[in-house]
């Protein structure tokens, strides 16, 4: 291919596009996204010759004016770099060869944020928003994590159009990795006919109660012995 003939690269640096916590990823029609305060370097690469060296324009999407950038020039390449970059520099950015062969690249600085995910309150205590190291949980391309028993889990990625990338996993995909007390699993309350309880930490025991005038239907203390509680199914109130 001759020279006049090759179209610029365009490389993005750091190399984090579509990676866990790197704050960029690709949408659906192909353009770059961009969570805000991100730094980043848009390299154009071009061979060193005697034209001279590749060039750089914006069309910002703030404004609608199309207007030269200046860049850094170095061997066979020409870099625009961006310092906690903010939604007034999103547009369509342009990489020019001496001989006007162009490469464009559309880049959208969006503040992207993911739900909550709408589970149990037993998944919920199993789950964990993995946040960015510089702050902020459930945004672009952060992760969520579904820890499940037997020591396996399940993880979900934080995409540019705010959804997760997988819905939350049944409790028969993923059972519950639960909290353990003496090795056996917490009681956990999940409805008004589920009974108070108090521990014992001598004795390794819990001993259940119902509050006003509702009376205890069932065995009304459980210890864990060997991993496994000596009561079950735990007692209701009525």
């Amino acid at each position: 291919m001759k020279l006049a003939d090759l179209v610029p690269t365009i490389l993005i640096e750091p190399d984090n596009v579509d990676k866990p916590f790197g704050l960029m990823a690709t949408n659906d029609q192909g353009h770059l996204i961009i969570y805000p305060n991100t730094n980043l370097k848009l390299h154009c690469l071009f061979p060193e010759n005697q034209l001279g060296w590749p060039t750089w324009e914006a069309e910002q999407f703030s404004t609608g004016f199309t207007y030269p950038i200046h860049a850094r020039t170095s061997q066979h390449r020409s870099t625009v770099e961006f310092d906690a970059i903010t939604s007034r520099f999103s547009g369509i950015y342009t990489c020019k060869s001496p001989y006007n062969k162009k490469h464009s690249i559309t880049m959208v600085v969006e503040d992207v944020k993911c739900p909550v995910f709408q589970v149990n309150s037993e998944q919920e205590k199993a789950l964990t928003y993995n946040g960015h190291p510089d702050g902020g949980e459930r945004i672009l391309t952060t992760t969520a994590q579904f820890f499940c028993e037997g020591g396996s889990s399940i993880a979900a990625t934080c995409l540019p159009n705010g959804n997760w990338s997988i819905s939350a996993p049944t409790m028969e995909e993923c059972p519950p990795k639960r909290a353990k007390i003496w090795g056996c699993d917490v009681f956990i309350k999940q409805s008004d006919d589920d009974p108070e309880v108090k521990y014992d930490n001598h004795k390794h025991e819990i001993r259940f109660s119902c509050t006003g005038n509702r009376r205890l239907v069932g065995g009304a203390v459980a210890t864990c012995i060997h991993n496994t509680w000596t009561l079950s199914p735990f007692p209701k109130c009525k």
